[in-house]
């Protein structure tokens, strides 16, 4: 069996408005769908074809993601279906916040019914799960410390029997706080940076993610203040709050708190978003 992982996957262009968005922006064409959720549809495809069960919980509307599955996959969606390696849930209604109420404790319950489930309709592979939470999980600052204390507990109960893709939309994963966007790092053991020729990418090993993670932390910094700057605040962290590398990357909250008091609230605000964008511009595909 290839090894198992939790992988997050940030997909940089899924701007799609619900039809009744009273945005005046346009609603992208069928085929720009089609371009947006391509990586997905090949991954989808790609496990199919290795034996794996999926269960895909990313779009709302099941007709349309069957009928583009086939349009881009040339494969018997239907037949996969039908004998339960294929199972496709709308994603709105499975973290709705009226049911779930951001409770992990439901959606855990929730995932592991549908894996238990998917696991006894036939003697496949293994079972890949590709979920995207609601929108509405990052509304709040409380409804965002709630995601990352789901995404934390699957990190928590995961045992690698799954290969597991966490989605979200870049727009959305921009309205979390640094600190907030560091803990969901740290709640996946691989992450996707950029795309090579089969469309993947991982940092690679767990003491690889910190060091990378830690790596683009420092050099988020120095774009935003400049070298000797960043060096100078770099030590002072260390010195004065004993902040050193690794636990920037442990308790990056604290890390973002006393970056705030170093340079002042309205300083830092720029530099932790500079940060922010360092580590997105390498994870988002």
């Amino acid at each position: 069996m290839a090894h198992a992982h939790s992988l997050i996957c940030i997909a940089n262009q899924l701007s799609l408005l619900p039809p009744s968005s009273s945005s005046s922006l346009p609603l992208p064409s069928e085929q720009e769908r089609l371009i947006t959720y391509h990586h997905f549809y090949d991954k989808i495809a790609l496990y199919l074809s290795q034996g794996y069960a999926v269960i895909y919980v990313l779009e709302s509307d099941i007709t349309k993601v069957i009928r583009n599955l086939s349009k881009v996959c040339a494969i018997e969606i239907e037949e996969y279906i039908e004998k339960g390696a294929l199972t496709i849930i709308d994603a709105n209604s499975f973290y709705s916040p009226s049911e779930t109420r951001f409770d992990y404790n439901i959606l855990l319950a929730q995932w592991q019914k549908i894996v238990s489930s998917v696991s006894k309709k036939g003697k496949f592979r293994g079972v890949m799960v590709m979920g995207m939470p609601h929108a509405a999980f990052f509304d709040s600052r409380e409804n965002q410390q709630k995601l990352i204390e789901y995404e934390e507990q699957v990190a928590k109960h995961y045992d690698g029997s799954l290969q597991v893709f966490c989605c979200y939309k870049k727009e959305l994963i921009d309205k979390l706080p640094l600190g907030y966007l560091l803990r969901l790092l740290a709640a996946h053991q691989d992450t996707v940076i950029n795309r090579n020729s089969n469309n993947q990418g991982s940092f690679g090993t767990n003491n690889q993610n910190v060091q990378r993670t830690i790596d683009l932390i420092e050099e988020g910094l120095a774009e935003a203040v400049g070298k000797e700057t960043s060096a100078l605040v770099l030590k002072t962290l260390k010195l004065i709050y004993k902040i050193d590398r690794d636990k920037i990357v442990s308790d990056p909250e604290t890390f973002e708190e006393k970056i705030r008091k170093m340079l002042g609230k309205e300083a830092a605000a720029p530099v932790l978003r500079m940060i922010a964008e360092r580590i997105k511009s390498e994870i988002v595909i």
